[in-house]
């Protein structure tokens, strides 16, 4: 389902909020992705609450999450991971990222701000990630 709604994505959709367009948006999904797959690790950054607190929040509320959450300094629009070719070709890189986080058999990384994460995390926060930003985008 979520793949499907990334694939319907044009480079004429605009947001409902925020200030990225989609471009930019496809380029903020991508990036997470492609951390939760590297071995390299993310620095922990503090919450104005516990991890396991956020963590449950976030991964377990049946609510959509809000507008306007903490984003790392990477993945923001001049981060370093937003660095965008084109509409097409970044859509695509980020279906492609996406499929092999999906078939990925076990992530064992900590998360940046939910700190230890089991599998089922790294999948559920994978979903909302992107069904944040996809509702962002009318998709």
């Amino acid at each position: 389902m979520v793949r499907a709604r990334i694939h319907e994505l044009t480079s004429e959709d605009s947001a409902n909020w925020g200030v990225m367009n989609v471009t930019q948006m496809v380029c903020h999904l991508r990036g997470p992705y492609h951390f939760a797959l590297s071995t390299g690790l993310a620095q922990h950054i503090s919450l104005p609450i516990p991890a396991a607190a956020a963590k449950y929040m976030a991964l377990r509320s049946p609510l959509p999450w809000p507008k306007g959450l903490p984003t790392l300094p990477e993945f923001k629009i001049n981060g370093e991971c937003m660095k965008a070719v084109s509409f097409v070709e970044d859509r695509a890189t980020l279906i492609d990222v996406f499929d092999r986080f999906c078939a990925f058999p076990k992530f064992t990384k900590d998360h940046p701000f939910f700190a230890t994460m089991a599998h089922a995390d790294w999948m559920r926060w994978g979903y909302l990630h992107a069904d944040h930003h996809l509702r962002q985008f009318g998709r």
